[in-house]
């Protein structure tokens, strides 16, 4: 496993991170208890859950597993909260949140964007909560270079910390993090996680464009996810991969993992998995490099695709 040291905490994150958003909703406790097991032995020690993933199930779950294998210590912990971030829901959901991991603190705490509670006010109540210990670090997720230069100001003008983590989007498809976003957290020490890998399965070329979504996939149970994935360009994105795979002999999941992979920019990448050879690939591909032609082929077919997921 590769690690990257966190600017804001002395700490080394596993290059692949666990996104634990399955826990509880797509698979049962057992299931989720055995990748987690996989995924410690396998030297991933970032897990990214939140207060809503499973409708808490996946916080109590992590909560299970920390108090079963005594190793609490062992992982950086980053869970979020979206929607209403009103001072009182905030303090409700990280008690909470806090209680159902069986934990007195959580590494990283990621707040969203709220457009009916003051950014000011959000602010700072997480300082508060930083203050008080209960969380290590306040993160931010899907923030966009507007929102991460108002909080800097806000920040820098009542001495609150910084920003440890933004976690965002970025796949094949969506690198919009490269542009303003990323010279922003260079300059402010902020490192960046990243999700949705393989946007939420769409980049395994398994969708038609106005087709029904296969049974039991993310898209059939997140009928969302097709807004943010069902554009003519992203179809005409992953055809190019699909002849880029047929010429390589190399899978499309392959390419696509290789390629974010070889960002050294992300300190971790999350992979939200329901059965641990979901979890194999990445690890194998983190061991075997793309070569510079295959990525720099990648580069050329995704170039146009500097969109962001409006936050």
């Amino acid at each position: 496993m590769q690690y990257n040291k966190l600017k804001s905490l002395n700490k080394k994150v596993s290059k692949i991170g666990l996104g634990c958003v399955t826990f509880g909703r797509e698979i049962d406790k057992e299931q989720s208890l055995n990748i987690l097991d996989f995924a410690y032995e396998s030297g991933i020690n970032l897990l990214n859950t939140s207060y809503y993933y499973g409708e808490g199930n996946s916080e109590i779950i992590l909560g299970n597993y920390f108090a079963t294998r005594k190793n609490r210590s062992d992982f950086t912990v980053v869970t979020k909260i979206h929607g209403n971030l009103s001072s009182k829901v905030i303090e409700n959901c990280i008690n909470k949140s806090l209680k159902r991991m069986k934990t007195d603190y959580i590494d990283f705490y990621g707040i969203t964007y709220d457009p009916n509670n003051k950014l000011e006010e959000i602010l700072e109540t997480m300082e508060k909560f930083k203050k008080q210990g209960k969380i290590l670090q306040v993160a931010c997720n899907n923030f966009d270079y507007n929102l991460l230069e108002s909080s800097k100001k806000i920040q820098k003008n009542n001495l609150y910390s910084n920003f440890g983590i933004l976690e965002t989007v970025y796949n094949i498809l969506y690198r919009g993090a490269e542009k303003e976003i990323l010279n922003h957290c260079n300059k402010e020490n902020i490192d960046i996680i990243t999700y949705s890998p393989l946007g939420a399965g769409f980049i395994t070329g398994k969708y038609k464009n106005n087709l029904e979504f296969p049974k039991n996939t993310r898209f059939d149970i997140k009928p969302g996810h097709k807004d943010i994935y069902f554009k003519k360009n992203f179809f005409e994105t992953i055809n190019k991969m699909k002849l880029l795979s047929e010429k390589t002999n190399l899978a499309l999941i392959d390419l696509a993992l290789a390629w974010i992979i070889s960002k050294d920019f992300i300190s971790s990448i999350l992979i939200g998995v329901r059965q641990k050879h979901h979890l194999e690939k990445p690890i194998y591909l983190l061991k075997n490099k793309l070569n510079n032609e295959i990525l720099k082929e990648i580069e050329i077919i995704t170039k146009n695709n500097f969109d962001l997921i409006a936050p």
